[in-house]
């Protein structure tokens, strides 16, 4: 592993914000993955610009990481318009209920 991989992974650690797996996973749900597609330049940079903080909240933890891996797959796929899409994650349960 490289040392300019090992900065830029620590980078993305110190910036990202503490985040429950719930509320993640609402961000993710509300967030417009069809960006790329955007006559507009400025809706197109405002979405690469939130999925980099997005995908900066991934290095959260191992279960944020697999969260953004798992919604990622299925709506690049479901806007690739894939067959059969991966199934979309199911929603976290907030810390403290059963």
């Amino acid at each position: 592993m490289s040392s300019c991989y090992i900065e830029r992974i620590s980078s993305l650690i110190d910036n990202a914000e503490p985040i429950s797996l719930a509320a993640y996973w609402d961000a993710l749900n509300a967030f417009a993955w069809g960006y790329e597609w955007s006559d507009d330049h400025s809706v197109y940079q405002a979405g690469r610009e939130q999925l980099a903080e997005l995908r900066s909240r991934a290095a959260l933890s191992p279960a944020h990481a697999r969260l953004f891996h798992d919604f990622e797959a299925h709506e690049r796929a479901r806007h690739h318009l894939l067959a059969t899409p991966p199934d979309k994650p199911p929603r976290p349960e907030p810390p403290g209920k059963p």
